[in-house]
């Protein structure tokens, strides 16, 4: 069964929430779950604690203590211009391909293709989940590849995969 899910209304908003899902993968399949930060909140908040931790340290008195919280800084401002960077990258690649996302979910597993028509088959022993969000639908794996796709489409999402395969972790 084949599954396309149109990601061009609020794809920033959907991105977020399936990033926030993803980063928490290990916590919400062990615990089953839904708690989870959105992953521009997340970015948000670590970026406050360092920022504050960073001028505290910047005026220090010491200038050895204040030149590490310098070279500090400038390296977290380069971390986080490269996360920003690639939710850019993300954004510009679901861009060149219409905010289509597409798999077709059998009985082998899950067959992914919008990837440069390059075919990806995730067996079910490496699906690991299946978490409605509060934006997103997330398939979640035990590699550091995800699907995720537009809530509207959750009912088919969970139709076609109870089909093919009724013990993976549906959360909603």
């Amino acid at each position: 069964m084949k599954i396309k899910s149109n990601l061009s209304v609020n794809f920033f908003t959907i991105y977020g929430d399936a990033r926030g899902i993803a980063r928490s993968k290990r916590r919400i399949i062990k615990t089953k779950s839904k708690l989870y930060l959105n992953y521009y909140l997340e970015l948000i908040i670590s970026f406050i604690a360092l920022v504050v931790i960073g001028y505290y340290f910047f005026y220090s008195k010491n200038q050895v203590i204040s030149l590490f919280a310098f070279i500090f800084l400038v390296i977290l401002a380069t971390i986080y211009i490269f996360r920003i960077f690639s939710v850019v990258a993300t954004y510009e690649y679901r861009y060149r391909n219409n905010f289509i996302s597409s798999i077709t979910v059998g009985e082998r597993g899950i067959i992914d293709e919008s990837f440069y028509e390059i075919k990806m088959l995730f067996k079910w022993n490496k699906i690991k989940g299946v978490i409605v969000g509060k934006h997103s639908v997330v398939i979640l794996t035990d590699t550091p590849v995800y699907f995720y796709f537009n809530r509207r489409d959750s009912h088919k999402i969970i139709k076609a995969i109870e089909r093919y395969h009724k013990n993976i972790m549906i959360l909603k």
